[in-house]
Parts: C-alpha cells; sequence; structure tokens
C-alpha cells in the first residue's frame, strides 16, 4: 500500500514528514485551489529535498504549459510525477511523451479514455464514490472499469481525513494507492499545517488497511 500527500506549500512539511509512511509529496498548481503554490516555490524546496517522490497536480492546462513549467524545475534526482485535473485533451497530452495520472472527471467519455497511451494511474476521489453510493449507483459505476483496457490500471483513491472508506470499491478496483490533501481539518491556521497530528492520523490510516 502506498500513501500520497498532496498540498505541500512549505519545505518544513517534507522536513516533518519525509520520515512517515508518505510515498509521494503532491504541489497543486491549480490557480484556484486553497493549496496552490508557484513553480518557484516548487523548484526551491525540491532542490532542499532532492530525493523525495513528488507529483504535480495541473488543472484545464495545455499540454504546451505543462511541458514549460516542467521545465522551470530541476528534476535530476527527483522521482516525480504529473497529475491532470478537468477537462483534459488525452490526445494532447500523449504528446508530452510522459507518463501521468488522471483526476477522474464526469465529462470525460469512456472512450476518449481508452486512447490515451501514456495514463498509468487514475484517481477517484471518495466523494464521487460517495455520489454513486447515496443514488445506489455505485456498482454501476464501479462496472464501468471493467473494460480490459483498465486491467492493468492502477487506480489512486483520494480521501478526506474523516472519510469512512467505501471497501467495496477498493476490493473491486484493487486499490492499493491513497491519497490524502492537506486542509483546514489538519491545519492549526491556513497553510499551517499541523505535522504531528497529520503523522498520527496518516499512522492510523495504515493501521485500519492492514
Amino acid at each position: 500500500m502506498d500513501l500520497h500527500l498532496d498540498g505541500i506549500t512549505k519545505s518544513i512539511s517534507i522536513e516533518q514528514l519525509r520520515h512517515t509512511p508518505v510515498k509521494t509529496f503532491g504541489f497543486d498548481l491549480r490557480p484556484k485551489s486553497f493549496n496552490f503554490t508557484t513553480i518557484k516555490n516548487i523548484a526551491e524546496i525540491i532542490s532542499q529535498y532532492p530525493t523525495e517522490n513528488y507529483r504535480l497536480i495541473f488543472e484545464n492546462e495545455s499540454g504546451f504549459n505543462i511541458s514549460e513549467l516542467l521545465k522551470k524545475v530541476d528534476f535530476d534526482n527527483s522521482d516525480v510525477s504529473i497529475e491532470i485535473c478537468g477537462s483534459v485533451d488525452f490526445q494532447e497530452l500523449e504528446k508530452l511523451g510522459i507518463s501521468y495520472s488522471w483526476r477522474f472527471h464526469e465529462g470525460a467519455r469512456f472512450s476518449d479514455i481508452k486512447k490515451a497511451k501514456k495514463l498509468k494511474s487514475i484517481v477517484i476521489p471518495h466523494k464521487t464514490l460517495e455520489f454513486y453510493f447515496e443514488r445506489g449507483e455505485l456498482y454501476g459505476f464501479l462496472d464501468l472499469f471493467r473494460d480490459s483496457y483498465f486491467k492493468e490500471m492502477n487506480f489512486r483513491l483520494l480521501l478526506d481525513w474523516d472519510s469512512s472508506v467505501l471497501m467495496t470499491a477498493v476490493d473491486q478496483l484493487s486499490i492499493q494507492d491513497f491519497a490524502f490533501e492537506l486542509n483546514n481539518k489538519v491545519e492549526i491556521s491556513y497553510q499551517n499545517p499541523d505535522h504531528n497530528l497529520i503523522a498520527n492520523e496518516i499512522n492510523k490510516f495504515k493501521m485500519l488497511m492492514k
């Protein structure tokens, strides 16, 4: 099982949490996000901790813009991946020539998704599962991923800190990746994370999922 933490804005979070079970630290480049941070800040943080695993999260960015932003960070010693949110043009993303994750968006057509060769991971927000569960349509939603295209696909479940995990989805999609985002439930104040609380919550979740 791999755990990921998104919404990093300060190097102290890496320092305080790098020895926890967190595998990947995510930076949010979505302008409307409460955890938005600049590519300059990301470059500075990575330069301080160059051997960690990182992920850059984009939304509605063109492939060209993503490519230009990636050039501004020295990734030589780091394992860096990208995650794409919002409405996307999968054909354009393929031109980047690198693997990527995609956060599930209901506006996407499955016929387009299945043409993506570089798509390696689909991130499903737990609130999406909750929506279908409350409507009695969870099994129907999960069945959409029974196509052979998804047989080797990695799925990541994006949880909130107080989510009651729907194990049906975890089992059916064989989910081994779980992500959390920094928010006011684990902050002392805005963009001031409570690192002790986060570490405790991460360890508690790991024990729960054993």
